[in-house]
């Protein structure tokens, strides 16, 4: 006996699927130990680096202190500076005083040790005056004397030139002027520069 189908759809044939295996990968497993160190460790980093952010902070602080000390110096110093270069000056002023001083003594010592030398000699100058003749000046040394003074009469000049040639070696002697007075009195002016006074 002969079976025809005639149904026109036939029926497929099921391809059977093949299975691929693809292999695993295997992670390294993470034990409750290594999962601990990881945590502190990123800690441990981090309070590190705020540790030494409150380093720098300390430090900046330390410095910026040390700065405000030393410029508070520095003004201290300019201060000093400013006084010192006034000290200096009043010391550079009590030294000139002080040399003007040792001046003033060594001029009165030098005085002091020759005055009784220059008395006499003074005198001397003075007691020779004739009458009619007044002194406006003497300049009195060891040795010389410029006497100027004046006289109503030529002729008491000559008078006083004689008696000072008996105590000086040379008497230098220009002439006489004439003048008036405001009273119009007429007068005569001199002056002698006397050089090597004899030794009495």
């Amino acid at each position: 006996m002969i079976k025809i189908d005639l149904n026109p759809k036939r029926k497929k044939k099921a391809i059977p699927l093949k299975k691929i295996q693809i292999p695993a990968l295997k992670l390294p497993e993470i034990g409750k130990n290594s999962f601990l160190i990881v945590i502190v460790g990123g800690i441990s980093f981090i309070l590190m680096e705020f540790a030494y952010l409150f380093y720098l902070s300390n430090r900046i602080s330390s410095l910026q202190e040390k700065k405000i000390q030393i410029g508070s110096e520095i003004s201290k110093l300019k201060e000093y500076e400013k006084k010192l270069k006034e000290i200096e000056k009043l010391v550079s002023s009590l030294e000139q005083q002080k040399e003007k001083l040792l001046l003033k003594i060594k001029t009165f010592e030098y005085v002091s040790q020759y005055k009784k030398p220059l008395t006499p000699k003074l005198n001397l100058l003075v007691q020779s005056l004739p009458d009619g003749v007044w002194l406006e000046n003497i300049e009195l040394a060891f040795a010389e004397a410029k006497v100027k003074g004046n006289s109503l009469n030529p002729e008491n000049i000559s008078v006083y030139y004689k008696n000072l040639n008996a105590f000086y070696n040379i008497i230098s002697f220009n002439g006489t002027e004439k003048k008036v007075s405001p009273i119009n009195n007429i007068y005569y002016s001199f002056e002698f520069n006397l050089k090597g006074f004899k030794q009495k």
